[in-house]
């Protein structure tokens, strides 16, 4: 066997792998909108779990400066129908957290009428997301409140100024 032969022959086997691997491997989903590759079924399932992780892990955290039901009707000298009402109403915040509803404690000011910081009940009602969205963009500093969370604008009085930034949420 000549060098040139063992080469050849090298070349054959290393191209038979090749095509022996692309036959076992299918080729990449590309997304007919996008035009990127789509992720294959375990890694929409891994992301998935990343996602659920991560929503736990936050309301864990959000539940720590939460009240109870049982506190906000002491609170607010009101019943829990009431509570029922007023979160299905959106004039007050409340998200379910282990099977019980759990209500952001910085939402209230009981020198207030309706025991809530002054304006919230009008940025609940306008910001058209959901109430985790609510939380999150009520808490997160906000460059259009110089790097305030806008809940601390509204209890600065700056109702108008947060109720106008809320009408924009969610609108792309």
């Amino acid at each position: 066997m000549t060098k040139n032969d063992e080469t050849t022959l090298i070349l054959k086997y290393d191209l038979s792998i090749s095509r022996e691997a692309d036959k076992t491997t299918k080729p990449a989903k590309i997304n007919p909108w996008t035009g990127e590759k789509e992720d294959s079924k375990a890694e929409k399932e891994r992301l998935e779990e990343e996602s659920r992780q991560r929503r736990s892990e936050w309301d864990r955290k959000l539940s720590i400066s939460c009240l109870t039901q049982a506190q906000v009707v002491k609170l607010l000298n009101t019943t829990p129908q009431t509570l029922q009402e007023r979160v299905k109403n959106q004039s007050l915040l409340a998200i379910s957290y282990q099977g019980s509803l759990i209500f952001p404690q910085w939402q209230f000011e009981p020198n207030n009428q309706n025991g809530l910081v002054e304006g919230l009940p009008e940025v609940l009602e306008a910001l058209e997301i959901s109430a985790r969205g609510k939380i999150s963009w009520l808490t997160k500093p906000n460059p259009v409140f110089q790097q305030q969370a806008p809940i601390e604008a509204l209890q600065q009085g700056e109702k108008d100024r947060v109720l106008q930034e809320a009408r924009w949420v969610g609108i792309l």
